[in-house]
């Protein structure tokens, strides 16, 4: 399974050829898709797609931001009480996009212990964080590492090719990125 984020009206075509070219491998595909109040209607039409054919769609953040735009306050210390609120609100905001998240992956993929008691509240059954992939009903964790291109390395071919060699890496060991 590949995880995409950032689906938007500018990396719609991208994510296209990249479900494409991983549709004959039968990668599934995670979509994270953030609860923010102007999401390109294309794009979520095509994640209503993908969601109907078997792929997942994770909740990616809260939503909101405050300050320096990188999410509510400071993720990694967000009490429950703030998690569940921003979490109701997200939901929400998902309801009005026709979608259901099947996970959560906090701002910065850092999750409060806050934060994981209101998922869990919340009936959440899974948060991918930078430990790894956490099942809140069981309180496992199968340990794993994010990988990102992100806007800065995105035209760097080194980066690129360090990420697949590293991902693939992983994946022979069995491991989880």
């Amino acid at each position: 399974m590949v995880s995409l984020s950032g689906l938007d009206l500018g990396t719609t075509p991208h994510v296209l050829d990249l479900a494409a070219e991983l549709a004959p491998r039968r990668v599934a595909l995670s979509l994270l898709v953030a609860p923010r109040p102007d999401p390109s209607g294309d794009a979520l039409d095509w994640v209503r797609g993908r969601r109907a054919g078997g792929d997942a769609v994770v909740m990616h953040g809260y939503g909101l931001t405050h300050g320096n735009g990188s999410g509510i306050g400071r993720p990694a210390r967000l009490p429950s009480h703030e998690a569940g609120l921003a979490l109701v609100a997200a939901e929400r905001r998902f309801e009005t996009f026709g979608l259901a998240a099947d996970g959560f992956v906090p701002p910065r993929w850092v999750a409060s212990p806050g934060a994981l008691v209101a998922l869990r509240q919340r009936d959440f059954r899974l948060c991918a964080d930078l430990l790894g992939v956490r099942l809140l009903d069981s309180g496992q964790t199968l340990p794993g590492r994010v990988l990102g291109v992100g806007r800065r390395h995105a035209t760097e071919p080194w980066w690129c090719a360090a990420l697949v060699l590293g991902a693939a890496r992983t994946a022979r060991r069995g491991g989880l990125v």
